[in-house]
């Protein structure tokens, strides 16, 4: 029962973050964990079940680094206000991060977590249609809150009061950004697709798509080219024994049949039109850190500032790897990509696995997927692929993936 109720937090964690606490910054994620964790550790405890070889060790140095360096800059930098604020967030991400460390592999179902994900991102899908469907027929927008219920992102509230009265506005399904929801579809999507032999369920597959494309997130297009680009590639080099011309044929007509119709659709001229606006918000970040490196004492540069968002040391919206080499430094940034590296590494007969971190590492470089709790979505499901019934269906090939 504990790894059910696990699992259902890992797949739903987007969601459990944008409810919270009433005037605090403790989400309902943050509550399921402080609960969890000390349960899932005495279970551990009680049945001898801590195992070394289900620490996910390749990332567990970037939480030390992260923790030491809490630890030294409130001693040396912070002041009170400095250490509350700067301290919660990074309790905050360090907590996320040890769960993965030391419980995902014990606690995560996969099979399990998989299909709560289907059902998720198709509800999600579905619901964004139904935005979509109100809102340009009838001028009215359904709100992707529960109203009953503390929503952290206020943000949100004013965006579904306004909604109706912007020509082109960009419906967000029940996240707090389009972006997440984007995110999330695109977890499932390239999960079961990476993990495939075969294509398994074209139905879900292809409405999960025409969600993300007629979503209007530019980051929702992008992801729905590069995973079904991926599949394609994983899916020759694994079958490049057996590859079938006639279905090669049949896939590239209806790949161009479809994009075909979405370049003259009204939704691709929304795309368009935000590309610019949007590329320039998500990288502008990259440009900003390496310009103020200049004014920047060269501790912060080594070792960086912490996890703080003080409107005058990030001018602009850092997405996660600009965050990382910001908060962290230098030496931060390289523990964070040996890491990343170290998996690689330790997923290399997996081209599942492989493909799926090279895509969560691609989603930091423009969201904030890496740094805040999307590592709770996507590591789980990385970290515990390998274990599914349609990975390894017999013994033999459980023994060549160890």
């Amino acid at each position: 029962m504990t790894k059910k109720i696990f699992t259902l937090c890992m797949v739903l964690s987007p969601l459990l973050s944008l409810y919270g606490v009433s005037e605090s910054s403790i989400t309902f994620m943050d509550i399921s964990l402080i609960i969890l964790i000390p349960l899932m550790t005495l279970v551990n405890i009680k049945v001898g079940r801590l195992r070394l070889n289900n620490i996910y060790f390749e990332l567990l140095p970037f939480l030390l680094f992260i923790v030491i360096q809490f630890l030294l800059l409130s001693i040396i930098v912070y002041d009170r206000g400095l250490f509350i604020n700067i301290g919660l967030r990074t309790f905050r991400y360090c907590l996320y991060l040890g769960t993965v460390v030391f419980f995902a592999k014990d606690y995560f179902e996969y099979e399990y977590g998989i299909k709560v994900l289907k059902y998720f991102a198709i509800f999600a899908t579905t619901y964004l249609f139904a935005q979509l469907i109100l809102l340009r027929g009838f001028n009215f927008y359904l709100k992707g809150y529960l109203p009953f219920l503390p929503v952290m992102r206020e943000s949100l509230i004013t965006f579904s009061e306004s909604a109706r009265y912007t020509e082109y506005t960009r419906v967000r399904s029940i996240f707090g950004e389009i972006s997440q929801y984007a995110i999330t579809v695109s977890a499932y999507l390239s999960c079961s697709l990476f993990s495939e032999h075969k294509l398994k369920s074209p139905k879900v597959k292809i409405y999960l798509t025409f969600g993300l494309l007629l979503s209007a997130s530019t980051l929702g297009i992008l992801n729905a080219f590069i995973i079904w680009i991926m599949w394609l590639f994983i899916l020759v080099v694994r079958s490049r024994d057996k590859i079938n011309p006639k279905a090669i044929l049949i896939f590239n007509l209806s790949v161009f049949l479809a994009l075909l119709y979405y370049f003259n659709s009204s939704f691709y001229q929304l795309f368009t039109s935000r590309f610019d606006s949007s590329a320039s918000g998500r990288f502008a970040a990259y440009f900003d850190y390496f310009i103020n490196n200049k004014d920047m004492i060269w501790s912060e540069v080594f070792f960086g500032i912490g996890m703080n968002t003080h409107v005058n040391i990030l001018s602009f919206w850092y997405p996660s790897i600009a965050k990382i080499w910001r908060f962290f430094g230098v030496v931060g940034s390289g523990v964070f990509f040996v890491s990343i590296l170290a998996t690689f590494y330790r997923f290399r007969k997996n081209l599942s696995q492989m493909g799926l971190l090279a895509f969560f590492l691609f989603l930091g470089t423009g969201t904030e997927a890496v740094i805040g709790n999307f590592v709770l979505l996507f590591f789980p499901l990385i970290l515990c692929q390998k274990m599914s019934k349609e990975q390894i269906p017999n013994k033999n090939i459980l023994v060549e993936y160890q």
